[in-house]
């Protein structure tokens, strides 16, 4: 299964940072797995919708704006 992690490691007063390794090693074993960084608002969006149909699965690992961000990219 291809899968995209995005991730705000900001988020979460940073304890997004600390659960980035946790969500890779459960993740990892038997599947493609790729890491997106957030970096600002347009940009996450732009990426998602640029990449979001080359994955199974979306997680996301941020608060409300990482997910209003991916929700935003996916159904443009």
């Amino acid at each position: 299964m291809k899968i995209l992690v995005i991730a705000n490691l900001n988020s979460g007063k940073g304890k997004a940072k600390e659960y980035l390794p946790v969500v890779k090693r459960e993740l990892k074993p038997n599947n493609e797995l790729k890491i997106y960084l957030t970096k600002d608002k347009e940009h996450t969006i732009k990426f998602v919708t640029k990449n979001c149909t080359k994955f199974d699965m979306l997680v996301v690992l941020g608060g409300d704006g990482t997910m209003n961000e991916v929700v935003n990219g996916y159904i443009a």
